[in-house]
């Protein structure tokens, strides 16, 4: 799979933010630098804030033992990131050094809400709870 571009925002001046989908290893820096994030399990989610030149400002990762994604994303005026997707397991919706888990019921999948700011850092986040279970493996 390696790694899924799922949404792109532009925003301020030249700013681009992404988020999508990654597994094993990914190289978020997409010049000639390395900024490597390992995925906690199967998919983690991963959000990056790039300058208008193309080069890397920060990467962000979220993610569990099990399959997460983020679908979409979108800028606020004061340049908050809001990132939704899905995800199950435990997961800490704090990339940074903080925890801020949640928790699924086992083999359901729920639908989140994830805010951060400007620097990448966490705001807060909204889960959905879905009510019918995915089939077991």
């Amino acid at each position: 799979m390696g790694e899924n571009i799922n949404s792109i925002a532009v925003y301020g001046i030249n700013n681009i933010c992404i988020t999508g989908t990654f597994e094993y290893t990914a190289d978020l820096d997409p010049g000639a630098g390395v900024y490597n994030l390992t995925s906690e399990g199967s998919t983690d989610i991963f959000i990056a804030r790039l300058n208008g030149s193309g080069d890397l400002v920060w990467a962000r990762q979220i993610g569990s033992y099990w399959d997460d994604s983020a679908l979409s994303l979108a800028i606020d005026a004061s340049e908050n990131i809001y990132t939704t997707g899905n995800f199950v397991g435990n997961v800490d919706f704090d990339p940074g050094p903080g925890n801020f888990n949640l928790n699924t019921v086992v083999f359901t999948h729920n639908v989140f809400i994830s805010k951060l700011n400007s620097n990448g850092n966490f705001v807060l986040r909204n889960i959905c709870r879905e009510t019918n279970p995915m089939p077991k493996p």
